[in-house]
């Protein structure tokens, strides 16, 4: 029988996936897919647009068929066919662009918050390094990775006398045993 693949509840949480900054999923980037041209981009033709009071501006670019369904003829007294698809077709391009310069922005902002994290962590670890201590070199990691298993296989009874010996009495005999 062949098996499904998995499918997590929250993907982007698994080990392998990428952070992806959000993007808009709508096809025409002058109406967002609603029919109705954006206000900002309808201010930036209309002079004086006021969202609230004027007619909508009807999308009417060439590859988005979503205007159509503002053509009823009980609403039609609401809706401003005045702009052409050539005009729809350049506020679609003016606001991709915008969504791309967006989008490297947001990219720039998150690789310097990035940076930043790093330089607060090899900050916050050189605070918290013991005093008196330096970084090791790899010949060092290797030394100290020999004394640790060493130690770690050593019989428990001569590390007791080790220490006594080397502690001296007094430790002893304050009642660490």
């Amino acid at each position: 029988m062949k098996k499904l693949p998995r499918t997590p509840m929250r993907p982007e949480k698994e080990s392998d996936a990428e952070i992806e900054i959000w993007q808009p999923t709508w096809k025409c980037f002058c109406c967002h897919d609603s029919g109705i041209v954006v206000s900002h981009l309808a201010a930036m033709i209309i002079e004086g647009f006021d969202f609230k009071r004027d007619k909508l501006p009807r999308c009417q670019n060439p590859g988005c068929n979503s205007g159509c369904h503002w053509d009823s003829d009980n609403i039609t007294h609401c809706v401003d066919y005045r702009l052409t698809p050539g005009i729809c077709q350049e506020l679609d391009a003016t606001e991709r662009e915008a969504w791309r310069e967006t989008l490297l922005m947001q990219h720039r902002n998150l690789k310097a918050r990035l940076n930043q994290l790093k330089e607060q962590e090899q900050k916050l670890t050189q605070k918290m390094k013991m005093p008196g201590t330096c970084d090791r070199t790899a010949n060092d990691n290797r030394e100290a990775a020999i004394r640790h298993e060493e130690i770690k296989n050593a019989d428990p009874n001569k590390l007791v006398s080790a220490a006594h010996k080397f502690l001296g009495d007094d430790y002893w005999e304050g009642g660490s045993s």
